[in-house]
């Protein structure tokens, strides 16, 4: 198995060839040394010093699932977190490693209800899991609870204003926890208190 986060805060370094080559390491760690497909390809491109580009890369996915002859299990994590002008090319690579050419080779991808993405990827997919249900944003809003009430800092603060924080936080995660809710909660609480502060000011006589 194989796993990638897509984290927001380091995008510029996750493009799709970055992806690949993190998985194909990930599986060949798991095997009994390395395939023949990987190991010709490292003696290539270290003569000429250039990176693989994402079609070799596809290939070597073509060739470990050839020559391992075992099911391959991918997950990508947070796939829209990848910078939305470049994911066309992300999506395109998933649906050619669920594609025909792949039968062993089985991909998990997680994301918010980006509307490129279902489109992109909805009939590919065999089966679509929706994790945004009022189950899961009750326990998000407990999780936030939770922080808010045992937090040093956060737990100071006014109840009216730790409400207004459980509400946006939770109305902004669509399914997902936002992390790391401290810091998230004490941003939104110094806008909350601003806000109120320039109201105040206003509605001075």
């Amino acid at each position: 198995m194989a796993y990638y986060y897509i984290d927001f805060n380091e995008s510029p370094n996750a493009n799709v060839a970055n992806i690949l080559r993190s998985l194909i390491k990930q599986i060949c760690v798991g095997t009994d040394g390395i395939p023949n497909a990987v190991q010709a390809l490292c003696s290539q491109h270290r003569a000429s010093g250039q990176q693989p580009s994402i079609p070799t890369l596809i290939s070597i996915f073509r060739a470990l699932e050839a020559s391992l002859a075992i099911h391959m299990f991918i997950i990508i994590d947070a796939l829209d977190e990848y910078p939305e002008p470049q994911r066309p090319e992300l999506l395109r690579t998933i649906q050619l490693l669920v594609g025909k050419d792949f039968e062993n080779t089985h991909v998990l991808a997680t994301s918010r209800a980006e509307h490129d993405i279902k489109f992109t990827l909805g009939e590919s997919a065999t089966e679509v899991i929706c994790i945004e249900n009022d189950l899961v944003d009750a326990d998000i809003k407990l999780h936030i609870r939770t922080c808010l009430s045992e937090d040093p800092r956060l737990s100071r603060l006014p109840n009216h204003i730790k409400n207004m924080i459980e509400l946006k936080l939770g109305e902004g995660a669509q399914g997902m926890l936002v992390d790391p809710i401290p810091s998230s909660s004490w941003l939104l609480a110094c806008q909350i208190c601003l806000g109120e502060m320039l109201t105040l000011t206003v509605d001075l006589p």
